[in-house]
């Protein structure tokens, strides 16, 4: 028996099981994509001149900007599914868009240790207050990496074991370094 599957649909069709969680996925991108164009014009508008130099400024305005990056590559990655079923999505696409997917959650929690710097500026406070305000979301941070790292490295090396759409969207409630690396994440949000 061979791993082929259903013979591809005539022209200007598309199978119903490949337009619903395409269409779901498109729509769900640009709607929360959508939402962060006009947080980006209010993050501008209420902000001061002044303001707009500080690290954790730009650093709100750069992960905004991720999430537009985020939702487009979405929807353009559902967009192709769609219009051209018998062109599968290269797989480098596919895992760029899972590592900023699971890379995100990381980088957006860590612009709060900058806001903990900017509350405890290190000239005015001691170095061990600021070793023991900041040494649990450090070791957190570093965990969360760990486990996300090992996930994409094992999710790349597929190497012709099928895609890696399919191999994620089976795996990623499983995944003992994806679980692990939620569980952090909730304990690093406490």
């Amino acid at each position: 028996m061979s791993d082929a599957g259903p013979p591809p649909p005539p022209p200007g069709l598309n199978y119903l099981a490949v337009i619903e969680p395409a269409l779901t996925f498109s729509l769900l991108g640009a709607f929360f994509g959508g939402i962060l164009i006009p947080l980006l014009i209010f993050l501008f508008l209420f902000s001061q001149p002044a303001g707009r130099r500080h690290p954790v400024f730009i650093l709100n305005v750069a992960i905004v900007l991720l999430g537009l990056v985020l939702a487009a590559i979405n929807v353009g990655q559902e967009w192709s599914n769609l219009v051209t079923p018998t062109k599968p999505v290269p797989q480098s696409l596919t895992l760029a868009n899972i590592t900023i997917d699971v890379l995100s959650p990381m980088i957006i929690d860590s612009v709060l240790i900058l806001r903990i710097l900017a509350f405890y500026p290190k000239e005015s406070t001691p170095l061990s207050t600021l070793v023991t305000i900041l040494a649990f979301p450090i070791i957190m941070k570093c965990a969360r990496f760990s486990c996300v790292t090992v996930f994409l490295f094992k999710l790349g090396r597929t190497n012709g074991h099928g895609s890696i759409t399919t191999l994620a969207a089976q795996t990623w409630f499983r995944n003992p370094f994806l679980v692990s690396e939620w569980s952090l994440q909730i304990v690093d949000n406490l």
